[in-house]
């Protein structure tokens, strides 16, 4: 709790904004059971997202209590991993690694994970409550189905596999769980897998019919542009991709500085390339295979790394993200468990129990003082979103992470270095062409803007952001006098996304700017059927009608806006004018007085004085 105090009102981040703050399934719980939008990270992880809103309900969008849930997760995980270890180290096959001291061995290793700066991604990051969530129901399915081996076996075994359940809608990589306990089992207990099945083939069954509903989640591919094999990346590249992020990630679980947020997304490259990390993950393999002849207990902890790791860092390509540190969470406990075994090997060198006992609680309580040092540092470093995506690419530069740092410093009001940053994630990230073509259309560099909205569309024709650029074009066509063009472009958004509600607004925009007033006036009818409040439109349709001589439709109009804006001077003035065209002399005088007191510039507020003083004149 002190190590992750300084972590608790640390701001969304990153996916937040898509699994939080921009989730319309959290706002109610009934919405929420179905998962999260397509394509986000809760989406076909219904658990997750029903915990996002409860959330919600209870603190809104206050970061706190989003962020307190995590940190309870990974307390629990903590505690169900002491607790399964505890037992786990009391049977005869791993009893004598422990030396005998299977409480003090399990609080070890359940202490340095849990204050690891591997594993505060977990707490830090909101939506990697996914990661926490799945990895604690994995723990629980394992410590049911251990208590399972020893005593009453009906109850544990249900609690197991409802635990293993819970977890296939948590994340996939909750897959791994059935075989994991398997392999528990055929280790520590049964002797061998098929041992282990023939002893309790109700068990394992339920257990691996958990996967059917793992299949019912996925099936509808809720994520098939950043994971799965339609993703656009081939597992081949993916695969090259993952021995030099495996190297990373045991380098950092030895030597816990430098974290990065984001690695970017996979990148071509060659066998030739990653032949050195290849070979030492290859190595490790072969170890791993080896040790289950000689030492299965230590063969059980290779595997265990292994399987863990596998869903994320194997072959099946996640194209959003080539490494993430929060892949480690589980991994790691076995790498902790190797540590702590051999570290108990060697105090046996010592001549008196008591001089091992003391030096075992001074090794872990240093490590343990250090380990937090780090993770408080880490978690410092989540405190603004600006100065984490420094971090990224002082650490890891790429592409992603240079488009990210622009959005910040844009947000910042620092443009200059934002447009620095958006050049310097070219040509990787398509969103940076989003982003300049954006920032050129501002300063009103059109025919560049275009080039870089064009270049992003080429890279991503079919993103959700796809039609967002294409109504950019049309405005931007539309600047530069371009109205047929610009009509093209809004009609592509439609084709993309119907009825949306900028593009109607657009071609209705356009039509009125080529003098075609009446299918302008139905253009902003359509926009006004999708979003009826929509003063800007109101206000356009209002001086439509005026020029199509329908002052009484227009009067009607310009009062609708007064009505939702009542401090809105124009709309004051508008509703002036068509009351004093259609004979309504004493109401126009009213609303020209009106918007006199309301008006704040005091030239405006003479020309208003002129206005009201003609009509005064004329009547």
């Amino acid at each position: 709790m002190l190590t992750y105090a300084n972590a608790l009102g640390h701001p969304f981040i990153f996916d937040d904004a898509g699994t939080v703050v921009d989730n319309p399934t959290i706002r109610a719980i009934g919405s929420s059971l179905l998962g999260g939008p397509a394509q986000t990270a809760t989406a076909g992880r219904p658990l997750v997202n029903l915990s996002l809103a409860l959330n919600y309900a209870l603190g809104g969008l206050s970061p706190w209590g989003y962020h307190l849930f995590n940190l309870g997760v990974h307390i629990a995980c903590a505690l169900v991993l002491f607790a399964l270890l505890r037992r786990v180290c009391t049977w005869p096959r791993l009893s004598s690694w422990m030396g005998g001291r299977a409480t003090g061995a399990a609080s070890a290793i359940a202490l340095l994970w849990t204050m690891h700066p591997l594993t505060s991604e977990v707490v830090n990051y909101v939506t990697q409550r996914t990661e926490g969530l799945m990895a604690l129901l994995l723990l629980v399915t394992l410590y049911c189905g251990v208590r399972a081996l020893e005593a009453a076996p009906a109850r544990w075994q249900a609690a197991s596999v409802a635990a293993c359940a819970a977890g296939m809608l948590c994340k996939e990589s909750m897959a791994v769980a059935p075989l994991l306990m398997l392999l528990l089992d055929a280790t520590c207990s049964s002797g061998s897998p098929v041992a282990a099945i023939r002893r309790r083939p109700a068990y394992y069954g339920a257990l691996a019919a958990t996967w059917l509903l793992l299949a019912l989640l996925i099936v509808e591919g809720p994520r098939w542009r950043s994971a799965g094999f339609s993703s656009g990346v081939s597992s081949w590249t993916y695969l090259l991709n993952q021995p030099g992020m495996i190297v990373r990630y045991l380098r950092l679980a030895v030597a816990p500085f430098g974290l990065v947020l984001d690695y970017g997304e996979p990148v071509l490259t060659t066998l030739g390339a990653v032949w050195p990390a290849a070979l030492m993950v290859i190595a490790l393999l072969a170890a791993t295979v080896a040790a289950w002849f000689v030492a299965p207990p230590l063969a059980l902890l290779g595997t265990w790394f292994f399987i863990t790791l596998a869903p994320t860092s194997s072959f099946l390509p996640i194209a959003t993200e080539v490494g993430a540190e929060r892949r480690m969470y589980l991994p790691l406990i076995a790498l902790i468990t190797l540590a702590v075994v051999g570290a108990m090997q060697a105090l046996r060198r010592l001549e008196t129990e008591s001089m091992r006992q003391n030096v075992a609680r001074g090794a872990v309580a240093a490590v343990c003082v250090v380990l937090a040092l780090l993770t408080v540092g880490r978690n410092r470093e989540y405190s603004t979103t600006l100065g984490l995506w420094q971090t990224v690419v002082e650490r890891w530069p790429n592409a992603r992470a240079f488009y990210n740092l622009g959005t910040e410093l844009q947000a910042a009001g620092l443009q200059a270095q934002a447009v620095e940053s958006y050049q310097k994630a070219l040509p990787g990230s398509a969103d940076a062409h989003y982003a300049l073509g954006f920032e050129l259309q501002r300063q009103g560099k059109y025919d560049e803007a275009l080039a870089q909205y064009r270049a992003f569309l080429r890279l991503k024709p079919e993103d959700v952001n796809a039609p967002r650029a294409w109504h950019q074009i049309g405005r931007t066509l539309l600047a530069q006098g371009k109205r047929d063009e610009a009509i093209a472009a809004f009609r592509e958004v439609l084709t993309r996304k119907p009825n949306d509600p900028d593009a109607l607004a657009g071609i209705a925009d356009t039509l009125l700017a080529q003098d075609k007033l009446a299918e302008a006036a139905a253009a902003y009818r359509s926009y006004l059927a999708v979003r009826p409040n929509g003063t800007d439109a109101m206000m356009n349709l209002g001086l439509t009608l005026v020029r199509l001589d329908r002052d009484g439709d227009a009067r009607t109009i310009f009062a609708d806006i007064t009505q939702l804006e009542p401090g809105n001077v124009q709309a004051h003035v508008n509703l002036a004018f068509a009351m004093a065209n259609t004979g309504m002399l004493a109401e126009s005088v009213r609303e020209f007085r009106r918007a006199i007191e309301l008006e704040k510039d005091p030239k405006a507020r003479a020309e208003i004085e002129g206005f009201l003083a003609e009509l005064l004149g004329n009547h």
